[in-house]
């Protein structure tokens, strides 16, 4: 069936780790007569949502998950689940910008740990309120065309209609995502995905061939679907670009469009394959040294992105050494590719290291270990190592920079008494 039936239906789905806590939320929400179905694991989130179908999720942040934006995100946008509203429990100390991408990603509300009865009666009482608003609201055509839709003919991805947002009239093209658990993931030395296999049924998908959106009229492209416009949604609504931004990227459309050659029958759908995807992650490149040029400071994230694409770019050329060449490629010109996307991602990093803050900071530093490891830079390696070991003896009064520390500088220090294990060859 496509959506759950009646009995399976309930009023709050509870995603909280600890068990104390879960059944006494459980308890108190069945006193005033709510349905309740509960989780303990990050991971049947998405499953769940979509079976019970609640109309209140009650997510608590002290429960792992790798990326509750994303998670979110894919909650509203799809068409079985977007009438579920997100309520977010948190401590007190969450960083403030994450405060605001929670909302701008979907949540319906933040309320602060420890929470009373009445504050959590209420704000559940609201978003159930929310959630029947929602779910009676006629549906409007325009929704549709940035709504969530399957991929016919693969059952691993889904697809949403962007759009550019540097044009007067945007072009719209699709984008991709991997549907949750359809294709086994692995992280890397270097804390990037390695997709390894499908799940039976499911169709095998290396989704970095994929995770460059790219606009087919003036070739702006990045893996950060906020940049772009979703026509029918929220974020239609206001720029997405300041000025000044928006014309120096209008005014660069031209370098831009150098990087497309040759026959790329397609570089825009989902058959993308990896000489297309060289072409998207070039583009993407361009496209974030054009925004990092316009301001160094507010687009240093752009640093990151840029490091993380030749990440990408290594992986996809270890995997596929050959693919997409239309002339012999030796092996020692692939593993000299190979090696400048790994020196690349170093003194991209090295840069963004000065302005990137919070949790970014601490992987952004691991990243920096591990491509100096296999660069063989121990001297370096070990300099940022050192700084790690520094900032845990350093008070935080923020508890996700605390964790986020804690897990890098443990990867950092195991990356190093391991580290012959990982060299690169030698240049």
């Amino acid at each position: 069936m496509s959506h759950a039936t009646q009995t399976n239906i309930c009023h709050v789905l509870l995603a909280v780790q600890k068990d104390r806590l879960r059944q006494a939320a459980a308890r108190l929400l069945e006193e005033h007569g709510w349905q309740i179905k509960a989780i303990e694991h990050s991971y049947d989130i998405l499953y769940a949502v979509r079976q019970y179908t609640p109309g209140v999720l009650l997510l608590d942040l002290d429960m792992p998950l790798s990326d509750i934006l994303s998670t979110i995100r894919i909650l509203r946008r799809n068409p079985q689940t977007q009438h579920t509203q997100t309520l977010v429990a948190c401590r007190e100390q969450l960083d403030r910008q994450l405060l605001l991408e929670l909302g701008n990603a979907g949540a319906a509300g933040i309320i602060v740990k420890p929470v009373t009865e009445k504050v959590l009666i209420e704000k559940i009482s609201q978003c159930l309120a929310l959630a029947a608003a929602a779910a009676k609201a006629p549906s409007d055509p325009r929704e549709q065309s940035g709504a969530v839709q399957h991929v016919l003919g693969n059952p691993s991805l889904l697809r949403r209609r962007l759009a550019c947002p540097l044009h007067d009239k945007p072009p719209e093209f699709w984008h991709y995502t991997l549907r949750s658990g359809k294709v086994g993931v692995d992280m890397t030395f270097f804390d990037i995905p390695s997709y390894t296999e499908a799940v039976p049924g499911a169709t095998y998908v290396d989704y970095h061939l994929l995770a460059v959106a790219i606009c087919p009229e003036c070739l702006f492209a990045s893996n950060n679907p906020d940049y772009f416009l979703q026509p029918g949604g929220r974020e239609m609504r206001g720029p997405i670009f300041d000025p000044a931004p928006r014309q120096a990227l209008i005014d660069a459309v031209e370098d831009r469009l150098k990087v497309r050659t040759g026959p790329l029958p397609h570089l825009f759908d989902e058959q993308r394959n990896f000489g297309e995807a060289l072409v998207a992650y070039e583009a993407a490149l361009l496209s974030s040294r054009q925004l990092h040029n316009c301001n160094q400071h507010h687009y240093a994230i752009e640093l990151v992105r840029m490091g993380n694409y030749h990440l990408r770019l290594a992986q996809l050329l270890e995997k596929y050494p050959l693919a997409g060449s239309h002339a012999p490629v030796s092996p020692a010109d692939t593993q000299w590719q190979i090696h400048d996307h790994y020196q690349q991602t170093a003194d991209l990093l090295k840069h963004a290291y000065v302005y990137v803050q919070g949790p970014l900071f601490y992987r952004n530093t691991y990243q920096i270990i591990a491509v100096m490891l296999y660069l063989r830079q121990d001297s370096q390696a070990y300099q940022y190592l050192s700084r790690l070991k520094e900032l845990e003896h350093q008070p935080s009064p923020d508890a996700q920079d605390r964790a986020a520390l804690a897990r890098y500088l443990q990867a950092s220090q195991k990356a190093w008494e391991d580290r012959n294990y990982h060299r690169g060859p030698d240049s």
